[in-house]
């Protein structure tokens, strides 16, 4: 998977965590929303930082089925207390591939519309 379609795919991701779905296929419920990517992913996946960022500024928090490595980034991520919305750091480029403010950034690249930011 490339650079950009990374990038894509968490700004969807994030984008679809962010609004209510009923009986969403996304839903935070599932356990291997969260268990799938603590397995097949490496420790520094942009994926698992937004879905552990997500965790610690939602309500939804952690289960007790989540993985043992979702929990290990969880209690890691809270010492440094995140206050900045998931979707404002979807803006930001927080979880991309390259350095926030990267003229890199398929969203200048392409001219693709950013996520809303309220």
């Amino acid at each position: 998977m490339t650079m950009i379609s990374k990038d894509a795919v968490c700004d969807i991701l994030a984008n679809n965590m962010t609004i209510s779905h009923e009986g969403d296929y996304l839903s935070r419920s599932h356990p291997s929303f969260i268990n799938s990517p603590h397995k097949k992913t490496a420790a520094d996946s942009t994926i698992r930082k937004l879905l552990v960022h997500e965790a610690c500024t939602s309500q939804d928090g952690v289960r007790e089925d989540d993985h043992p490595r979702f929990w290990f980034e969880f209690a890691q991520y809270t010492f440094t207390r995140p206050t900045e919305s998931t979707i404002a750091a979807v803006a930001r480029c927080v979880f991309h591939e390259h350095a926030e403010g990267a003229e890199n950034c398929y969203r200048i690249k392409y001219r693709a519309v950013s996520l809303h930011v309220a």
